[in-house]
């Protein structure tokens, strides 16, 4: 008899539910639930052969889907493996990254780097202790579209050296032209002295500094200082890109030179 083929099927191993979350139901609890509609139907009025193709067609559905989330899942944690893997390669390289952070280490402070959309005048570096207090305000003048390093000295406005330690900075200018803000682009280089993983993230640690992998702008082979034509460089071109996208904005709004609101000088800045 067919039922008692179903009944002894439905008894098989192969049909021992998996454990799931509440609330959620797993391919084998739905076989389940087939199984025991075949069961239970009329032998005088059975199920109707296209409702049964439809929830065939639900099962084999459902059972691709779970496939296809364990593929995702696996995949993720391949590709986290191999990122894993390749960042211990940028231990001993210089990188420069996203970032805001200024190490003052024996009384010397690290390169800052920033990049300007458009040309600008009234350019301001403001640096502050980890306690949010600013410790030294700094007038750089005008500067030309692209990129530009700075050096801060680590004295505050009193002349006094700051002590070593993180701190962060703030570049604020103004269009040339306009004379509205512009949007400053500010990174930082270090040399890598070691990786991180915490809660899946990978980070960069740069003296007393963590850097995200994903910030990072470039990568220079420092191992032969002496010799620069040994020095690889890569860059991000994603990086390039928006800066690239920027430029193009600033000049938008210069050569249009129209009475446009603040909001719209803004939106056309990238601010």
């Amino acid at each position: 008899m067919i039922i008692s083929d179903i009944q002894s099927l439905s008894q098989t191993p192969f049909f021992e539910e998996k454990q799931t979350k509440p609330g959620e139901l797993g391919k084998d609890a739905f076989l389940r639930l087939l199984v025991a509609e075949l069961k239970e139907q009329d032998p005088l009025n059975p199920v109707d052969n296209k409702d049964f193709t439809a929830q065939l067609a639900q099962f084999t559905s459902l059972e691709k889907l779970e496939n296809i989330d364990k593929s995702i899942q696996n995949l993720s944690l391949y590709q986290a493996s191999s990122t894993n893997a390749a960042s211990v390669g940028f231990i001993g390289k210089e990188i420069e990254a996203l970032g805001n952070s200024i190490c003052v280490n024996n009384g010397t402070a690290s390169i800052i780097n920033y990049s300007l959309p458009a040309d600008a005048k009234n350019i301001k570096l403001n640096v502050y202790d980890p306690n949010g207090i600013l410790v030294r305000s700094i007038d750089l003048g005008s500067k030309e579209i692209g990129n530009h390093t700075f050096t801060w000295d680590a004295v505050n406005e009193f002349g006094s050296k700051v002590a070593d330690g993180i701190y962060n900075f703030v570049i604020s200018a103004d269009n040339s032209l306009s004379g509205i803000p512009v949007q400053v682009q500010t990174s930082i280089t270090g040399i890598v002295k070691g990786v991180s993983f915490e809660n899946g993230i990978t980070n960069l640690i740069l003296d007393e500094r963590k850097v995200l992998l994903s910030d990072v702008i470039s990568i220079r082979d420092v191992s032969s200082t002496q010799n620069s034509t040994n020095n690889t460089t890569y860059k991000n071109e994603n990086y390039d890109s928006r800066i690239e996208v920027s430029r193009q904005k600033a000049s938008l709004l210069n050569s249009l030179n129209l009475p446009l609101l603040s909001k719209e000088r803004k939106i056309l800045n990238g601010i």
